[in-house]
C-alpha cells in the first residue's frame, strides 16, 4: 500500500513537473516575460524598430467629434464617442458645474484633462522604465492645479488662468532614486501631454454657420422668461451664472480654486485598461475614468488613448464657453457640433529622436446653426477662445512642477539605502531638512515612508 502511495505521489509530481515546463514553452509565457509595467516590449521595440526604418509612419492624424446637447433640458451638456481597438466606441460625457451655469450631472471637461494627463504621463514613465528593465511595484500621479477664473467668469480678461501645476508620483520600486529621477526626465522628454502643456500650441479655430428656420426658436423664446431662476438657454442657466459672476466680482479671491485628480497605473492587473481615476461630479457620484495604450504604443487598447481623453475634455470646455457667452448675450444656439483634430509626429515619443516637434497641426472646428448674424458669432468665438480654460492651457506654456515620491516598503531595503551615503545626503534633505529624526523614527518602526525629490 505504501509503495503504490508513494508511486502515485511521485506520478504527481511528474505530472506538475511536465504542466509547468510546458507552460513555461508556452506562448502565453513567453508572451508575459516580454510584458513589464503593462507595457508590451516586443511590441513597442518591434513597432519601435519599423518606425525608425520609416519616419512618414510616425506622422498620425487624432480626430474626435462631439455635439453639445440641446434636444434634451437636463442632464450631460456635451457628448462624444471615443474609439479604442479592441473595445468599441466608449461614451463620454461633460457638465459644467453648477457654478459655471451647468447642471452637474457629469464630469467637469477640465477634469476629463487633467485625467488624461495622468493617464498619458504615467504611460509614458511605466514604458520608459520597463525599456530600461526598471519594474514598478506601485505607481501612481496627482495631479493638482491652482487656477484663478477671474477671466472665465468675463469679471477681467487676460488674467492667468493658471496660477500652479504640481504632479506627485508615488512609486514602489527597487530601483534607486537618481534612476527613477532620469526615466522622469525621459517621460517630460516623450510625452505627448507634457509637451502640450509646456509649449505653446495655437489651434486653427474654424466656425461654420449652419441655417435652419424660426419655428423652433419662436416657440423657445415664447416660453422662456429671462429674469426667471428657471430661465436656461443654450443649457445654461444664465441668471444662476450672473450671480455668481457679480458675487465673484466683489470678492476676487473666490475665483482662485484647487483642482485635484488622482490616478492609477494598474499593475495588479494583467489585461484590461491600464491607468484608472474617478472623477466626482456634484450630482451624479464619482465616474470611473480609465485609459490604455494603442498596441503600437505597447499597450492593450482596450480602452480609450488618454490623448483622445484630454482632446474631449478641450472640445467639451470651449464648446461650454461658446454655448456660454452666446446665452449671455441672448443668443440662441438650434446645434453645435465640434471636431478636434491633430496631426501629430511620434518621432519623440517612440525615443527615435527626440526634440522632434510633437504636433504639426492642431485644429478646433465649430459648426452652429443659429439665427445670429455671423459676425456676432465670431465675436463670440473671439470671447471664447480668451476664456476658454483649455484654450488658455494649450496656447500658454505651463510647466508642471514634478515631484517623485519613493515609498519603501521592505525593512531590509529601508535598512540598507539608509546607510547609502548618496541617499542621506541627497533624497532625505528635500524631504525632511528640519525633522530628520522623523524619517529615521520612521524607517526602524516599519512604517511606509515616501521620499520626494522636485525636479
Amino acid at each position: 500500500m505504501d509503495n503504490q502511495a508513494d508511486k502515485e505521489g511521485f506520478s504527481e509530481i511528474l505530472r506538475k513537473l511536465e504542466e509547468k515546463m510546458l507552460y513555461y514553452e508556452s506562448k502565453a509565457f513567453r508572451q508575459r516575460k516580454n510584458v513589464l509595467n503593462r507595457i508590451n516590449l516586443e511590441g513597442f521595440k518591434a513597432i519601435q524598430r519599423e518606425y525608425t526604418n520609416d519616419r512618414s509612419l510616425c506622422k498620425k492624424y487624432l480626430e474626435i467629434e462631439g455635439i453639445w446637447r440641446l434636444d434634451v433640458q437636463y442632464g450631460p451638456q456635451f457628448e462624444t464617442k471615443l474609439r479604442t481597438e479592441k473595445a468599441g466606441a466608449i461614451l463620454v460625457q461633460t457638465d459644467e458645474t453648477t457654478l459655471l451655469g451647468g447642471g452637474g450631472t457629469a464630469v467637469h471637461p477640465i477634469s476629463l484633462c487633467m485625467a488624461g494627463f495622468g493617464g498619458c504621463f504615467t504611460a509614458a514613465f511605466a514604458k520608459w522604465a520597463a525599456m530600461q528593465g526598471i519594474e514598478l511595484k506601485t505607481l501612481k500621479i496627482r495631479a493638482k492645479a491652482n487656477i484663478d477664473l477671474t477671466s472665465s467668469f468675463g469679471i477681467e480678461d487676460y488674467i492667468p488662468m493658471i496660477d500652479s501645476y504640481h504632479l506627485d508620483f508615488f512609486i514602489e520600486s527597487d530601483t534607486n532614486m537618481e534612476k527613477l529621477r532620469e526615466i522622469a526626465e525621459l517621460t517630460k522628454l516623450r510625452c505627448f501631454c507634457y509637451y502640450c502643456a509646456a509649449i505653446s500650441v495655437f489651434p486653427t479655430v474654424l466656425l461654420t454657420k449652419e441655417y435652419s428656420g424660426l419655428e423652433d426658436k419662436i416657440i423657445k423664446l415664447e416660453s422662456g422668461n429671462p429674469e426667471s431662476d428657471e430661465y436656461m438657454l443654450n443649457r445654461i442657466n444664465v441668471k444662476g451664472f450672473r450671480d455668481i459672476q457679480g458675487k465673484y466680482s466683489q470678492n476676487r479671491s473666490l475665483c482662485k480654486k484647487v483642482l485635484d485628480v488622482e490616478g492609477t497605473w494598474r499593475l495588479d492587473v494583467e489585461y484590461g485598461p491600464q491607468y484608472q481615476t474617478t472623477l466626482p461630479t456634484e450630482r451624479a457620484g464619482d465616474i470611473l475614468i480609465q485609459t490604455d495604450e494603442t498596441t503600437i504604443l505597447g499597450g492593450g487598447g482596450t480602452s480609450f488613448h488618454p490623448v483622445h481623453l484630454c482632446m474631449a475634455g478641450l472640445a467639451g470646455n470651449f464648446s461650454a464657453e461658446f454655448a456660454k457667452w452666446a446665452a449671455i448675450e441672448g443668443i440662441e444656439l438650434k446645434s453645435m457640433k465640434i471636431k478636434v483634430k491633430q496631426y501629430i509626429d511620434l518621432t519623440t515619443g517612440f525615443g527615435i529622436e527626440d526634440y522632434i516637434p510633437m504636433i504639426d497641426n492642431y485644429q478646433i472646428e465649430l459648426t452652429v446653426d443659429s439665427d445670429a448674424s455671423v459676425e456676432k458669432l465670431l465675436e463670440i468665438l473671439e470671447i471664447t477662445k480668451k476664456r476658454c480654460f483649455c484654450y488658455y492651457c494649450l496656447i500658454t506654456p505651463t510647466i508642471p512642477i514634478i515631484t517623485i515620491h519613493k515609498i519603501v516598503s521592505n525593512a531590509d531595503e529601508k535598512t540598507y539605502q539608509i546607510l547609502k551615503k548618496e541617499v542621506v545626503s541627497d533624497v532625505i534633505p528635500l524631504t525632511y531638512t528640519n525633522n530628520q529624526n522623523l524619517f529615521l523614527n520612521s524607517i526602524f518602526n516599519k512604517r511606509k515612508v515616501m521620499k520626494m525629490r522636485k525636479i
